[in-house]
């Protein structure tokens, strides 16, 4: 019975003060009903009397919030309200009547206004409107129809408020004059549909290494780390010719660039190809990229701290926001036994190596007309101490820059956030990182995109022409 799990009696008077101010009285009831909320949702279906008492209360409050806001003098609606609460002998049934009722009031009447709200932080969660889900929405066979609580009368809300718990990871949400520009251009965009692009990066690009290797205990996996690239103005050349104007000529609007492929001088090339090259015709409405994920590559900060760095650049080459990689890869003495030559390439001891690199906490949100979008370099994808904060997140599109010989572990987390979050993942890796087979890349190790439709396995980039691998959301 509802009345035996018993939420608490603070809807009896913590939160009538509330009535007026309908974002904060959300987050307030989303945090009481929070930790029993689809046990006490679904136990309405099991009680007649309660799931009667259930409309009927509802449909009262959803009437009583448009009298609050329209009536000048509120106190007497206010005192009706509270005598039904003080009355009632079920405070489960109210609590989850008074959630209803004004969901059904913001979805009703203050949609508008919900894309506008400042998100509200409240004891560990944060309330903010959410954006729009195109990719999905466009899929033929979605992953599923509800959503976010199982309970199909309180789900319309979901739709536009995303509430964000606190996990182990700090959930940023950007917010930049940058970002804002470039979401006004994806919703003229959208129009004509939306492309994404990955790239298996196959040019022939040499690295310069570093490592501890000569200062490390030889007992120890040895700190290492990426220095430069080497044949940097080849890396431009092929960059340009397989990369960007094919992107620009097939009108993609997201470029996503893998791991460890760009550095310091290769952002300088970014910034200034996208200044001279992208920008006025963006600008001017002839097509362009609009946001480029620019890779990663390990930079020392001023405060001689070594991070992996992910570059998001806008359509006229400014930096819109950037993401530190969160956990440092490692390989172990197995891993050099199955691949000796990594030993000398990556200078490191036959104990193995790890990435000479501070870990981080944040992983970085934009809402945009196309998603809420996040870069989650390599590991931090798939590393079991991050679900949990994605799941909470509400990502819908994951921008991947990987190196790995294997996309085993990403692909399973692409099909599990499809069907959390209803999310795409674009996981752009490195060619030279994957496997191949008479010049072609092998499908284990190649970029892919996942989307959220039922039966969707991923579309790798595995031909021997195969640059770009572009979704096209229209197709």
């Amino acid at each position: 019975m509802m009345s035996n799990i018993e939420i608490h009696t603070l809807a009896k008077e913590g939160l009538i003060p509330l009535l007026t101010k309908p974002l904060h009285l959300f987050a307030e009831l989303y945090k009481l009903l929070d930790p029993q909320f689809g046990v006490l949702s679904n136990s309405l279906y099991t009680d007649e009397h309660a799931r009667e008492r259930f409309g009927d209360l509802s449909d009262f409050f959803l009437q009583r919030f448009g009298k609050v806001y329209a009536s000048k003098s509120n106190r007497r609606l206010l005192e009706g309200v509270k005598q039904v609460l003080i009355n009632s002998d079920d405070n489960n049934v109210l609590c989850l009547s008074l959630f209803k009722g004004l969901a059904d009031y913001l979805v009703l009447y203050k949609k508008g206004t919900l894309k506008l709200l400042t998100p509200v932080k409240i004891e560990g969660y944060v309330i903010t409107a959410k954006p729009p889900n195109p990719i999905y929405d466009a899929g033929a066979a979605p992953v599923r129809e509800y959503y976010g609580t199982g309970f199909h009368d309180l789900t319309d809300i979901f739709k536009y408020i995303s509430i964000i718990k606190e996990t182990n990871l700090h959930i940023h949400l950007i917010k930049n004059d940058k970002l804002k520009k470039t979401g006004t251009y994806l919703k003229y965009r959208l129009k004509k549909g939306l492309k994404v692009a990955v790239t298996p990066f196959k040019g022939d690009i040499t690295f310069e290494f570093d490592s501890r290797l000569k200062k490390w205990p030889g007992n120890e996996k040895t700190p290492y780390w990426f220095k430069k690239i080497e044949n940097i103005e080849a890396a431009k050349t092929w960059l340009i010719e397989k990369v960007l104007q094919p992107c620009v000529e097939k009108e993609v609007d997201i470029l996503v660039l893998p791991e460890l492929t760009v550095d310091e001088k290769l952002i300088v090339f970014f910034k200034d190809w996208l200044k001279t090259n992208n920008r006025e015709r963006v600008s001017s409405g002839n097509g362009g990229l609009l946001l480029v994920a620019a890779g990663t590559f390990h930079f020392l900060g001023q405060d001689k701290k070594r991070l992996n760095v992910a570059t998001v650049l806008n359509h006229a080459g400014e930096v819109v926001w950037m993401q530190n990689k969160i956990k440092r890869f490692s390989l172990d003495a197995s891993d050099i036994k199955k691949k000796p030559d990594l030993k000398e390439l990556l200078k490191i001891s036959s104990a193995g190596g790890c990435e000479c690199i501070d870990e981080t906490d944040t992983i970085c949100c934009a809402d945009t007309p196309v998603g809420r979008i996040s870069v989650c370099i390599c590991i931090d994808f798939f590393h079991r101490e991050h679900l949990e904060a994605y799941r909470q997140s509400g990502i819908n599109i994951f921008l991947v820059p990987a190196m790995t010989p294997r996309n085993i572990r990403f692909l399973k987390t692409a099909g599990l956030l499809a069907g959390n979050n209803l999310a795409a993942a674009f996981v752009s890796n490195s060619g030279y990182a994957a496997k191949k087979e008479n010049s072609s890349i092998h499908k284990d190790g190649a970029s892919f995109y996942f989307l959220p439709r039922k039966g969707e396995r991923g579309v790798f980039a595995v031909g021997e022409d195969s640059d770009l691998l572009i979704f096209d959301m229209k197709s």
